[in-house]
Order: C-alpha cells, then sequence, then structure tokens
C-alpha cells in the first residue's frame, strides 16, 4: 500500500495551509462598493499550494450560452454563461480523482466575456473546495511564506528600552502612488502592514486608515486606465 497521501489527504493539507485570504477586490461605488477575493488573489495563494502538494486542476467547459445585454448608457455588452467541470487530480497516481461542476458568468463590450466566466467559476470552487476564509484580523493569521522576506535585524538587548521607529508614513504613500497594477499596490499595502507588526516602522491609526483610502483610489485609476485600454479598438485587436 502507498504511503503516499490520497486526493482528499492532499486537499486537507491544501487548507492547513491556505490560511486567510485578503478581500483585496472593491466593487465599483455604484453597486455598493463590497469588498470581494479577486480571482488573482485567491489563484496567487492556492497555486503554489497545488504544486507544493501535487494536486493537478484541469478545467473543461461544457456547456456555454452567449447573449447580448444592453448595460447603463445604452451600450450593449457580451454575457456569457459556462458549465466549467473542474477535475482535482493525485499527481502520484492519476486515477485517484474528483471532478467538480462550478457554474460562471461574465460581462464585457469585447471579446472577455468568457474569460471573465471562468475565473469567476474557478475561484467559486476554489473558496468552497479548500474553505477559504475572508480577510484575517491580524499578519499573524497569514502563512510565513505569503508574508514579504523579513530583512536582517541589528543585534539588540532584551532589556533595552523599546526604540523610537522610523514612520513609513510618507514612504507607503509614495511607493502607491508609483505602483503600475493593482497587484503591485497590494504587495506595498502587505509589506507596510507586516514592518508594523515586527514593529520595525511604525505608523499611526489614521495614518493607516489614510493609506488604506489611498491605496482603494489607486486601484481605481488603475481600474480605470485598463477599461479604456480595453475600450480602445485600437488596442483590442492589436496582435
Amino acid at each position: 500500500m502507498s504511503d503516499k497521501p490520497n486526493l482528499h489527504q492532499r486537499i486537507v493539507a491544501i487548507m492547513e495551509d491556505a490560511g486567510a485570504i485578503e478581500k483585496e477586490g472593491k466593487a465599483h461605488p455604484s453597486i455598493g462598493g463590497f469588498a470581494y477575493h479577486a480571482i488573482d488573489d485567491v489563484d496567487g495563494a492556492i497555486r503554489p499550494l497545488l504544486v507544493r502538494h501535487g494536486v493537478t486542476v484541469v478545467p473543461d467547459i461544457t456547456e456555454r450560452e452567449r447573449v447580448d445585454v444592453t448595460v447603463s448608457g445604452g451600450k450593449v455588452h457580451n454575457r456569457v454563461t459556462i458549465h466549467l467541470d473542474v477535475t482535482f487530480c493525485n499527481a502520484d497516481n492519476p486515477a485517484d480523482k474528483l471532478t467538480l461542476r462550478a457554474v460562471g458568468m461574465g460581462v464585457d463590450p469585447s471579446d472577455k466575456a468568457e474569460g471573465k466566466a471562468v475565473s469567476y467559476a474557478l475561484k467559486t470552487l476554489y473558496l468552497a473546495v479548500f474553505h477559504l476564509r475572508g480577510k484575517p484580523d491580524n499578519e499573524a493569521d497569514v502563512p510565513a511564506e505569503r508574508l514579504p522576506p523579513k530583512p536582517k535585524q541589528k543585534p539588540s538587548t532584551a532589556e533595552a528600552a523599546e526604540p523610537d521607529l522610523p514612520n513609513s508614513y510618507k514612504d507607503v504613500i509614495g511607493e502607491i502612488k508609483s505602483c503600475p497594477t493593482s497587484a503591485d499596490v497590494d504587495i506595498v499595502l502587505a509589506a507596510a502592514k507586516a514592518d508594523i507588526v515586527r514593529k520595525e516602522k511604525t505608523m499611526t491609526k489614521d495614518q493607516m486608515e489614510n493609506v488604506k483610502q489611498f491605496a482603494e483610489a489607486r486601484r481605481a485609476v488603475i481600474k480605470a486606465e485598463a477599461q479604456a485600454n480595453a475600450d480602445d479598438p485600437g488596442e483590442e485587436h492589436a496582435p
């Protein structure tokens, strides 16, 4: 009998390692401005764990429906609904597998609706299969490998009084302002939070709140720029 874990044991191991995933996605204020799990956040957390524990994921679109829908401003967009069969497979024993079905829907003015539908279906399935939790209460709830690397500490005596810590507020604001993508904004925020938790830098509660609001504003600008590029016919069909 093989001493290697079966598929369900591997899924449990992934659940144990996954921890919490922050809801970094932000809906448009017109539909409530709620926070949600972005596919990049979920996939970025799960993919290395699938590799580590030897689980492959094979999606297969079994049903597809496309219709035209009219959105605000009278524009016509594509709406695609897909049924996705997703097979989780034990990499060491391909016969040991589990197939589940997910449904996804995507709306887009060009040709990206189906991709959005697939992303939504996969994200929903990952959240359910691995029982992924939402935003952690603190960095201790996030696996160490998903925190920025800790820089080398200077020697210090335990009896020494706590030193005055440098305030990172202006530096963080400057870094966020120069971020080209939402993922870069997330990295800067995570690094700032980690520095504060490790007591390497400091920031007041009001400053941290301002940083979060500035990050949201920067994400909105990045998203608007991306949408503008997507809507540009000249770029949309570029090779």
